[in-house]
């Protein structure tokens, strides 16, 4: 049960360093879906 608990907290480390590159990736995902859709209207 120890391992799973040093796991999960090395896990929270990756994802804190992760987490900001996520919501950037996600972002950028997003603008580009609302331009292609844009010029698919025009």
């Amino acid at each position: 049960m120890g391992s799973l608990r040093l796991v999960l907290r090395r896990l929270r480390r990756r994802l804190r360093l992760w987490w900001p590159l996520v919501v950037i990736w996600w972002t950028f995902w997003d603008l580009i879906d609302e331009i292609t859709e844009g010029s698919e209207l025009d």
